[in-house]
């Protein structure tokens, strides 16, 4: 009988998520960021844990990853901030991939939720919940949609877009498409609701 989850968090921040819908707007790792920090905020006030990792910049962890272990609370809370803001302002370096969605596979502890957080702009999240599937861990895919519809290449990019996440779907994650307009904390819920009903056992009227 299980009463809290754990979350692993894992942001994209490869340069392909580094793209803006217009001039001003934030970039597609900036939103992804920011349904991260929010996510991971509210999965510790629930009394989860959590655990970040970052692909796609030259870290210190394992594969190259930049890797924060599972903990809880409020320091937890404060490193995970940390990492995920430094990951935002560092340079996107090349990694290799299969090896770091392969190596978070491992890191992840049995049972623990895995939730990507991209902007989906290459196959990149099809492989991770690819890879990630075979480890059994329940899947979630949050995915800013930072796609301008106002040019040919702009909707066609939309379009595949869209069947990258219809894949990750088909392969059993959850997948949430953060459109403009939609209020974070509406695909938030919608991203974690079955991990808030774990919350829920363990803390009469608990969850997000």
């Amino acid at each position: 009988h299980q009463v809290a989850a754990t979350v692993v968090l894992v942001l994209d921040a490869r340069e392909s998520s580094r793209v803006v819908a217009g001039p001003g707007r934030p970039s597609g790792l900036e939103l992804a960021a920011y349904a991260a920090t929010q996510s991971l905020t509210s999965l510790l006030a629930s009394g989860h844990e959590i655990a970040v990792a970052v692909v796609g910049v030259d870290g210190d962890g394992p594969a190259g990853l930049e890797w924060l272990p599972v903990g809880g609370g409020r320091d937890q809370r404060e490193r995970a901030l940390a990492l995920v803001r430094e990951a935002v302002d560092a340079e996107a370096a090349p990694a290799d991939l299969e090896a770091q969605f392969k190596q978070l596979g491992t890191l992840a502890p049995p049972g623990s939720h895995l939730a990507l957080f991209s902007p989906a702009l290459d196959d990149a999240p099809v492989e991770a919940v690819s890879t990630w599937r075979a480890f059994e861990h329940p899947l979630v895919v949050l995915s800013p949609d930072v796609l301008s519809t106002n040019t040919v290449g702009g909707r066609f990019a939309s379009v595949r877009r869209r069947s990258r996440l219809a894949d990750c779907q088909s392969m059993g994650a959850r997948t949430i498409d953060w459109r403009r307009g939609t209020p974070l904390a509406v695909a938030l819920e919608r991203a974690f609701a079955a991990t808030a009903r774990l919350g829920d056992r363990a803390t009469p009227g608990g969850g997000c």
